[in-house]
């Protein structure tokens, strides 16, 4: 069957739609179709894989049989769900047993016969597959897969809605530069960590983090050369933190850092390691090469403050008399 072909008008259930209507990103989308398809279309199995890359599909949402699992990947090549992907046409197979392709055969193997693939198309860009099977072979009939063609291209546009919706909220709190968090979503973050102290005690660390004599660096060497050492400060900065912490560039050549569920020892062991890999980074420009360092303020949390500027305060102070003293060192709020 042709994918361009008009596609019948399909009943979705309410509450489907009133799950999609509420979903928050793209895997809820995801979950909710897979969950909800075999109402829509008889099957004993659904999944709906994504590319991660030019080679691979990841199936991210899978209801009732677990022939494959979730999070298996498909190679594009090689599987039939990639074929149908790289076609961007919707194919039937009436008989898996006769298929050997590595997902016809897993899915048989499952007890599985009959299998559907519709690709997710909105404009020319393909979001994925989404896959239907059934134990009995020659199950599935041209208005079948016109009403799974239907479903598909409404997925997709969905799918393309969320990642719209998801690069403008990265864009607003992202720093053009350093691709990390801007000032605005560090600081938003960031009060969740100080909700988190005074509800449940849970220990974090603010530090702000200024690289010395920027200013000498932008006049000696240009500004290219400046943006050249904050992107590979950024970068080494993302390095070292872990998953839970927060990081960000305040502005200019200052930035900051939570550390979450971190006592102050723990933290001032981290700024010195950082401290000391930043002055090892070594910027290449226009035949010139410098290095810099960074003095970095850090503060903890009391029980009297209301708000994470007055954290901020303390940092700031901090990092004042860590320039004061010689620069190119850590200070930790009394």
């Amino acid at each position: 069957m042709d994918q361009q072909e008009s596609s019948p008008t399909i009943s979705f259930p309410i509450q489907f739609l009133d799950e999609i209507s509420k979903a928050d990103s793209i895997s809820v989308v995801l979950q909710s179709v897979a969950h909800w398809l075999p109402d829509i279309i008889q099957a004993d199995r659904c999944s709906i894989a994504l590319p991660v890359d030019d080679e691979s599909l990841r199936l991210f949402a899978i209801q009732c049989d677990q022939a494959i699992p979730v999070d298996s990947l498909l190679k594009i090549d090689s599987s039939f769900g990639g074929k149908v992907y790289k076609a961007r046409k919707l194919h039937i197979v009436n008989n898996l047993g006769r298929r050997s392709e590595e997902d016809c055969q897993a899915l048989h193997e499952g007890g599985l016969n009959s299998l559907m693939v519709a690709p997710m198309l909105n404009g020319d860009k393909c979001y994925g597959v989404i896959n239907i099977a059934y134990k009995q072979a020659n199950f599935y009939s041209d208005h079948d897969a016109m009403e799974l063609v239907g479903l598909a291209d409404w997925v997709a546009s969905n799918i393309r809605i969320h990642k719209q919706v998801d690069a403008e909220r990265k864009l607003a709190s992202t720093d053009s530069l350093t691709n990390i968090m801007n000032r605005r979503a560090f600081l938003m973050a960031s009060e969740a960590s100080l909700c988190n102290y005074k509800r449940h005690q849970q220990d974090f660390v603010f530090a702000i983090l200024d690289i010395d004599h920027f200013k000498l660096v932008n006049d000696r060497y240009g500004h290219q050369a400046g943006d050249a050492a904050l992107v590979a400060f950024s970068k080494k900065l993302k390095s070292m933190v872990r998953g839970g912490d927060f990081i960000a560039r305040l502005g200019g050549e200052e930035f900051g850092i939570t550390l979450n569920h971190m006592k102050s020892e723990d933290a001032v062991a981290w700024a010195d390691r950082f401290r000391e890999a930043v002055s090892n980074i070594e910027i290449e420009h226009e035949d010139q090469k410098f290095r810099f360092t960074v003095s970095i303020g850090m503060s903890m949390p009391t029980a009297d403050e209301q708000t994470f500027d007055d954290i901020i305060n303390r940092a700031d102070k901090a990092l004042y008399k860590a320039k004061n003293a010689g620069r190119n060192r850590v200070q930790l709020a009394s």
